[in-house]
């Protein structure tokens, strides 16, 4: 953690022992490597990947999808991810409840190589998350990413200053308007962000959690799901959650033993993922003013019984969470009729 106006170190959660606490090693990945690892981890599996098909329509009883270019298609179960802005969510009745963020979000890179070059303060090695402010609505987020190659920037600040009225977060920006909301930002992070690339604008808003995710045979995954401010950093995490979700319910162990229909089998979903993804969900809103809410700083700033009763997300948490014997425990509950959307 940074001082906003000079980016003296004013305090460090050490991450060192993180393999030997929960036995794996701790990773920061730039989105675009992490879509490339999944597309070709998925095309190893034999997937077909189709793009340029936008669903208009769905039969969630009979699982079909209907498409723009007047095509459809008849499958067994139907995995909507289409993000923030889902259409299949629609298509399955569910109508966002969102209010305004108080927080817009520009995000931007510089290469470490163009670092080095300009002779700007390289952070690439330092390893870790960065902070400068994160009490209040200004914050700046530095990650070190692609094997130290890529640094990207969260820049958060008061939403009143945006006229973006609708939702989104690939709207194109300049360096001039990122660096004109912060006049008294350390002078080393205004240096860089005169040279930075790929500056986006990310208008923020707050989704409540939803009432269900599933309706037949369709489930809704990720941001469809349950999309969630970025200060957690937990919204990637628990897409791939949710997709083990399914992958395991789904599962030799379980299908045609323990789950015999699709719809039965996306009901154990809704319950195994839904309660988790909320509680990071309101977590990641609660965290957007107060870095206090953030994990890791959470156990940090005091005892963890009385985090649990606050209520707080902690790292532990995070980390020691058990899907499998999660779901060997729900499976032992009787599922409610009347819980079917």
């Amino acid at each position: 953690m940074h001082n906003w106006s000079d980016g003296k170190i004013i305090d460090v959660y050490d991450l060192s022992d993180y393999k030997d606490k929960w036995g794996y090693d701790y990773h920061m990945f730039h989105r675009i490597d992490l879509h490339e690892q999944l597309q070709l981890k998925a095309k190893s599996l034999g997937v077909t990947i189709v793009v340029d098909h936008k669903a208009v329509d769905v039969d969630f009883v009979h699982g079909i999808v209907t498409f723009d270019d007047g095509t459809s298609t008849r499958v067994d179960l139907i995995v909507a991810a289409d993000g923030v802005r889902s259409c299949m969510r629609d298509l399955i009745g569910i109508v966002p409840q969102t209010k305004q963020c108080t927080s817009t979000c520009y995000r931007c890179i510089i290469p470490t190589s163009r670092v080095k070059q300009l002779g700007l303060k390289d952070f690439a090695p330092n390893k870790g998350i960065e902070f400068w402010g994160g009490f209040g609505i200004n914050k700046i987020v530095l990650t070190s990413c692609s094997d130290g190659e890529i640094v990207a920037f969260y820049c958060f600040y008061p939403a009143e200053h945006n006229d973006r009225s609708e939702e989104g977060w690939n709207f194109s920006a300049t360096s001039s308007m990122l660096c004109a909301h912060y006049p008294d930002l350390d002078p080393d992070l205004l240096t860089i962000f005169q040279h930075v690339e790929d500056i986006k604008l990310w208008k923020l808003v707050v989704h409540e959690p939803y009432p269900y995710w599933v309706k037949g045979r369709v489930a809704l995954l990720g941001d469809a799901a349950h999309p969630m401010l970025p200060d957690q950093s937990q919204g990637s995490c628990m897409a791939i959650e949710d997709a083990a979700a399914l992958a395991l319910i789904f599962s030799p162990e379980y299908w045609g033993k323990t789950v015999h229909t699709v719809e039965h089998g996306l009901q154990l979903y809704e319950q195994l993922r839904k309660p988790r993804a909320t509680r990071v969900q309101e977590a990641s809103a609660r965290a957007r003013e107060n870095l206090n809410e953030r994990i890791g700083w959470s156990t940090k700033r005091g005892n963890d019984n009385l985090e649990n009763k606050m209520g707080k997300l902690t790292i532990d948490e995070i980390n020691t969470y058990d899907m499998n014997e999660h779901f060997k425990t729900l499976v032992n509950t009787h599922l409610p009729a009347n819980s079917i959307h």
